[in-house]
């Protein structure tokens, strides 16, 4: 059985690294850019397995881009069901946004 697995991520960089960010990230298997704010330096990025690369390996990529100062998992999903468990559907945990003290030192 084929199994899905996708992941919603925020991702903060100094504004005058975005580009450079923006084109390692999706140079990376299984990552597609949906939004992008240049004064704040965010990006919300999509994560899938995709054949050949699993979101977990992707993400361990994900964290090593240059110049990325954070990243906050907001949406996790995954339709494998381990016996007796339910299918996992749910957004992060509400916090406040500590990558904006870290986007923003020196």
């Amino acid at each position: 059985m084929n199994s899905m697995r996708i992941v919603g991520l925020v991702i903060r960089a100094k504004p005058e690294h975005l580009d450079s960010v923006s084109t390692a990230l999706t140079a990376l298997p299984g990552v597609e850019i949906h939004g992008r704010d240049d004064d704040a330096g965010k990006l919300v990025v999509t994560v899938e397995d995709v054949p050949g690369a699993a979101t977990t390996e992707t993400l361990t990529q994900v964290q090593l881009v240059e110049h990325l100062v954070c990243l906050t998992l907001a949406y996790e999903y995954s339709d494998h069901e381990p016996e007796g468990a339910a299918t996992t559907a749910a957004p992060a945990a509400t916090q406040p946004d500590t990558c904006e003290a870290a986007a923003h030192a020196g």
